[in-house]
């Protein structure tokens, strides 16, 4: 049977001088290109990054001002609301039917002005509308 030896490994180049280096000419304009590569990719990614935040910060924008809008319109709502219905209290209160009669008239016209202002911003996120049934349904409302 054969012996078999242990190899140990020997470090023949201890140093990095001791480092044979052979250079072919052509290495470096590819190495410039290649940083270059790296350098435009890396400002690339930056931008990406960048645009990624404005558009979050746009959508969130777009969120809030959404928000703020349907809180608006909830206020005016309730506001007509409270008028048509401070105007009706009113009119029960009053003894004299011509002015109690008028207060009425006052308070359902204010409440038509709110159904009103609900029918056209029922529309806001509609692709199309068919327009004669909707004058048709906004006319049998405000009657």
């Amino acid at each position: 049977m054969p012996q078999l030896h242990k190899l140990t490994p020997i470090n023949a180049f201890q140093q990095q001088a001791d480092c044979p280096i052979v250079k072919c000419s052509a290495m470096p304009p590819y190495e410039l290109e290649l940083e270059n590569h790296r350098v435009t990719e890396s400002t690339q990614a930056k931008a990406v990054t960048r645009g990624g935040m404005v558009v979050r910060q746009m959508e969130e924008s777009i969120q809030q001002k959404d928000i703020l809008f349907k809180e608006c319109e909830h206020r005016l709502l309730n506001g007509l609301q409270l008028i048509a219905s401070l105007l009706t209290i009113q009119s029960r209160a009053i003894e004299n039917a011509e002015a109690a009669a008028q207060l009425k008239i006052a308070a359902n016209r204010v409440a038509t002005l709110g159904r009103v202002h609900q029918h056209l911003h029922a529309l806001d996120r509609a692709e199309s509308v068919e327009f004669k049934r909707y004058i048709e349904k906004l006319c049998d409302d405000v009657s």
